[in-house]
C-alpha cells in the first residue's frame, strides 16, 4: 500500500512503460511521450518548436515540471554516490553544498543524457517503477510539491550558511518543496529554476489579499520556508534537477530527515526527486 506522506499526483501507469520500451533494457525516459498541457481550453506550444516568424501576440509562457520521486529504504541514496556521480552538484556554489550536506540534503544538476544510467540504478537499489507526475505553473508563480502531508508539530534544527545552529518548531501541516521558475536571460533557452523547503500550515489565516476586482479577504495558510536552503539553477533544455538526502538525513531534527525520510509498515524510507522543467507558450486570457 502507498504511503499517504508520499508525494501525491503520482502517476506510473503503462503509457510510461511503453515509452521506455524503445531505450536500452531496464531504463526509462526522463521524459516519456506527453501532449502538452492546455490552458485556456487550448494546448499549449512547446518553446522549442516555435519559429522565428511566430507571432507571439495574446500569448503566455508556462512551465511544466516533470516529476519522478522514488522511496529508497533509508541509507540507500544518502550514504552512497553511486547515482550522485551522474550530476553535477558544484551550480549551487560551495558555501550552499556545505549547508545543505549539513542539513542532510542534496541537490545537483543532470543531463538527460545521463538520465538513462540513473533510471536503472534507481530501479535496481529499490525494484520499483519510477512514480511520475507533473506540476504546471506560470513563470514567477510558485508550485508545491508535497513531500510529507499532514505532519504534526516538529522541531527541526537547521545549520546556517555561517554555520550556526538554530532551532525553530513549526505548526502541524504539509511539508513541502516550493518551486518558481521562470526564463533566464541570460541564457534565453534555459529555465531559471528557485526552490525550498517549506512548512504548509495546516491553521488558516483570514486577511486581505489583492486580486483582480481589488483587496478581499481571504483564508489562507501560513507559509515557513526554510530560507537558508533556498537554492537557484539555471536548467539547461532537457536538463534536470535531482533532489535527495545526504549523509546527515540521519540527525532525526535534521530538514533532511524531516522533508526526505518517512515511515511505512515501521520501516524508514527516503525519497529522491527529480524535476524537469518544460517551457510552452499559452494563449494568454484577454481582458475584454
Amino acid at each position: 500500500m502507498r504511503n499517504p506522506n508520499a508525494i501525491a499526483l503520482w502517476v506510473c501507469g503503462a503509457a510510461a512503460l511503453a515509452a521506455g520500451a524503445s531505450c536500452r533494457p531496464g531504463a526509462e525516459p526522463l521524459r516519456p511521450p506527453m501532449p502538452p498541457p492546455t490552458v485556456n481550453g487550448v494546448p499549449a506550444t512547446p518553446l522549442s518548436e516555435l519559429g522565428d516568424d511566430r507571432p507571439v501576440e495574446a500569448r503566455t509562457l508556462v512551465i511544466r515540471h516533470r516529476l519522478v520521486t522514488l522511496q529508497l529504504p533509508l541509507g540507500t541514496a544518502s550514504q552512497t554516490e553511486e547515482i550522485w556521480s551522474y550530476v553535477n552538484e558544484e551550480p549551487t556554489g560551495a558555501r550552499l553544498g556545505a549547508c545543505l550536506a549539513r542539513n542532510g540534503m542534496r541537490i545537483g544538476l543532470g543531463r538527460e543524457r545521463d538520465w538513462p544510467e540513473i533510471a536503472r540504478i534507481l530501479r535496481r537499489l529499490t525494484g520499483q517503477p519510477l512514480a511520475r507526475g507533473q506540476l504546471i505553473a506560470r513563470p514567477g508563480h510558485p508550485a508545491a510539491v508535497a513531500l510529507k502531508k499532514g505532519q504534526p508539530v516538529q522541531t527541526i534544527f537547521t545549520f546556517r550558511l555561517d554555520g550556526t545552529l538554530v532551532g525553530r518548531d513549526y505548526p502541524a501541516g504539509d511539508n513541502l518543496l516550493v518551486l518558481t521558475a521562470g526564463v533566464d536571460f541570460d541564457a534565453p533557452r534555459n529555465v531559471l529554476l528557485t526552490g525550498a523547503p517549506d512548512v504548509r500550515s495546516t491553521r488558516r489565516r483570514t486577511r486581505y489579499v489583492k486580486g483582480e476586482a481589488g483587496y478581499v479577504l481571504a483564508s489562507k495558510p501560513i507559509h515557513h520556508r526554510l530560507e537558508e536552503l533556498a537554492f537557484r539553477l539555471s536548467v539547461a533544455p532537457g536538463g534536470f534537477v535531482m533532489v535527495g538526502p545526504g549523509r546527515e538525513v540521519a540527525r532525526a531534527t535534521s530538514p533532511g530527515n524531516r522533508f526526505l525520510v518517512h515511515r511505512q509498515e515501521g520501516e524508514r524510507f527516503e525519497t529522491v526527486l527529480v524535476i524537469a522543467p518544460e517551457v510552452f507558450l499559452a494563449p494568454a486570457r484577454v481582458r475584454e
